[in-house]
C-alpha cells in the first residue's frame, strides 16, 4: 500500500524534476506534487510524495534533516489537513428545540 510523505523546508527554486532526482533511490514513485502559490505560481517550499510503505520508511530515515540545495529538508508522514479539528467538542442544541422544532442558540455540553 502507498504512503504519502510530506517534504518540507525545500528551497524555493526547486522543481519537480529535482525532487525526482532526490528520491531516485526510492522507487517506484506513485505520485509527486510540489505545492505552488496560486497567484505567482512559484513553489511554496513544500510538497508531497507517495511511495510504498517500506520504501517510504527508508526514505524518511535517509532524507530527514539532510542538507539539500543549502537547506535541511524535512521528510515525514503526511497528516490530514486539519488534525486539530478532530479534538474539538461538538456544539449541540438544547433538548427543547429538538422536541418543539423551534431554533435556539447552540449550547456546549
Amino acid at each position: 500500500m502507498a504512503q504519502k510523505l510530506y517534504i518540507g523546508n525545500l528551497p524555493y527554486r526547486i522543481t519537480e524534476d529535482d525532487l525526482r532526482v532526490l528520491f531516485s533511490d526510492f522507487k517506484p514513485i506513485h505520485s509527486l506534487m510540489l505545492i505552488a502559490d496560486k497567484k505567482t505560481g512559484y513553489p511554496r517550499g513544500y510538497g508531497f510524495i507517495e511511495l510504498d510503505d517500506k520504501i517510504a520508511e527508508m526514505a524518511t530515515s535517509a532524507l530527514h534533516n539532510r542538507m539539500y540545495m543549502g537547506r535541511n529538508i524535512r521528510v515525514g508522514k503526511a497528516v490530514g489537513r486539519n488534525p486539530r479539528e478532530e479534538g474539538k467538542r461538538e456544539r449541540v442544541c438544547c433538548r427543547r428545540c429538538i422536541t418543539t422544532g423551534r431554533i435556539c442558540p447552540p449550547v456546549r455540553r
